[in-house]
């Protein structure tokens, strides 16, 4: 087993916590670090130093004793080569510039970013691991590429001198010149990156380049300007993933006159890789297939009222109809921006989510995830996902209302069903009869989702929950009206109708008489 330099270290704060804190955002094990000691005070921290002089130290700027700065000026006034990372809650400049002129390699502001402090730590063991005669361990170093290339890629590196000297540090071939970016997509999470990385960086040794690893299924690469495409680089880069995952694919981004723009290319290969939601046999998708001709069309050209009519009706031929002729109208050309066909279905999903909450008085949100919309990696999928989208939301609606297959006799009868959940929501909804009862209340009670409950209510009872809500509601009104204490209008607020005619119209459909004729009989 190779052996790696150990780089050791001591932190000092004058507060515990921010101590335990340190402790355990440092990543010692990948790092190969060796704690030695900690300190709470300006003295016993140069104590520690004078004793071991560590390969660094992570010192607050303000402790009792004796303060940040004055520990680096003793530690260098007794030739101590210590690195330091200077911790601070003030924001001065004054306190920064003097902490660098001092040799100090970073100053942080508290609280800590955990990323950008492992990411200092991480120069400094490099660079450490490098003036010293044993080998560099790979992980960290690989570690160290990949937060400095994601953070040029997402445009936090500006500066063409900050650059040049984390590709110094890290020994790295890519120039600063004309040069692209490529994403390279697994279908897959990425178990041993370093292996693929391994090897990629094998096939292209004789080429400026670079890869790193940007999330879990995602390697990025930069390749300076060669006389071989970018379309014949992606080409071997495919072959060689092919060992590890096949069916990866890649976005070619546009070429760039110098590194500080890569983060621009970075947007064009995943602009590029989005396409191929038009065309999943192909692997390698160039910035040059990105649509440029506008879209004209919008959702409010889009006569919905067709689909709502074909939701109620229950009518899914119609509705699986609907959607692929909806999703057509989108393809003005024959690979449109994705992210236009994303949205517009998004927004027709979300107009009549709008329009059945309005129309139910509920809240419907649960019958569909958007999320899953935007998981669909080809055209077939997101016609799918819209036809059974609001597939499903038909058979709610006909679970509450029973549009689809009215039925002539009105009085409904669940007294026989033997079911837990059932018989819960039933006396749920007797209890709570006078209150004004919404479908996510009764739903909320027997721990289902509204939509689930809703059909769940019509396949264990063969009725509608309208109708026995309705029906419920009539039975207590009856028997308020036997009673003889309440008026008529004062039973009819009590169940929430505002007005005689909507109240007379229900209990009629139950009782064949008027409520006035009901109490007077």
């Amino acid at each position: 087993m190779e052996d790696y330099k150990t780089i050791t270290a001591i932190l000092v704060d004058d507060e515990q916590s921010v101590l335990n804190g340190l402790q355990e955002v440092i990543d010692f094990d990948r790092y190969q670090i060796k704690l030695i000691g900690t300190a709470m005070d300006g003295v016993e921290a140069l104590k520690l130093l004078l004793e071991w002089q560590p390969d660094f130290a992570i010192v607050d700027i303000n402790m009792p004793g004796m303060s940040g700065l004055d520990i680096i000026r003793e530690a260098r006034a007794n030739k101590i080569r210590t690195d330091f990372i200077i911790l601070s809650g003030f924001g001065e400049f004054s306190y920064a510039q003097e902490a660098i002129s001092h040799g100090a390699k970073a100053y942080l502001l508290k609280p800590v970013n955990a990323e950008e402090l492992n990411n200092q730590i991480g120069q400094i063991c490099l660079e450490h691991s490098r003036h010293s005669q044993m080998p560099i361990n790979q992980k960290y170093t690989q570690h160290l590429i990949d937060n400095n290339f994601n953070r040029l890629i997402d445009g936090k590196y500006t500066d063409s001198s900050a650059i040049s000297s984390f590709l110094q540090s890290l020994d790295l071939s890519i120039g600063m010149g004309n040069c692209y970016v490529m994403v390279i997509q697994t279908n897959i999470e990425l178990t041993e990156p370093e292996k693929m990385l391994h090897k990629l960086n094998e096939t292209f040794s004789n080429t400026k380049h670079v890869f790193w690893q940007i999330d879990s299924i995602k390697l990025g690469a930069i390749f300076n300007i060669t006389e071989e495409t970018s379309f014949r680089i992606a080409m071997k880069i495919v072959e060689v993933m092919s060992e590890f995952c096949p069916g990866t694919t890649i976005g070619i981004g546009d070429i760039v006159n110098q590194l500080t723009n890569a983060s621009y290319s970075y947007g064009r290969a995943m602009t590029a890789l989005s396409y191929k939601l038009f065309d999943s046999a192909s692997r390698v998708f160039p910035s040059d297939i990105i649509c440029t001709t506008p879209p004209t069309l919008r959702l409010q050209e889009i006569d919905c009222l067709p689909l709502v009519q074909f939701i109620v009706k229950r009518d899914k031929d119609s509705i699986r109809n609907f959607c692929k002729d909806f999703f057509n109208s989108l393809l003005y050309v024959k690979m449109p921006p994705p992210n236009y066909v994303f949205s517009m279905c998004y927004a027709l999903f979300a107009q009549i989510q709008k329009e059945f909450s309005n129309f139910l008085q509920e809240n419907i949100t649960d019958f569909a995830g958007s999320q899953e919309l935007y998981q669909c990696t080809n055209t077939d999928q997101i016609i799918d996902w819209l036809s059974n989208t609001f597939c499903k939301l038909s058979d709610m609606v006909d679970a509450i209302y029973g549009y689809s297959n009215p039925q002539s006799e009105k009085r409904v009868d669940i007294s026989s069903v033997e079911d837990d959940i059932i018989i819960a929501s039933q006396k749920y909804i007797k209890d709570n009869i006078a209150k004004r009862i919404k479908l996510e209340d009764i739903a909320r009670n027997v721990h289902l989702s509204p939509s689930y409950f809703a059909t769940y209510f019509k396949e264990k009872t063969g009725a509608n929950l309208r109708d026995f809500l309705l029906q419920t509601k009539m039975e207590y009104a009856a028997a308020a009206l036997r009673s003889d204490n309440q008026t008529v209008m004062e039973v009819a607020d009590s169940l929430g109708y505002s007005d005689y005619r909507s109240f007379s119209r229900a209990f009629k459909n139950i009782y064949g008489c008027t409520p006035s004729d009901f109490q007077s009989k």
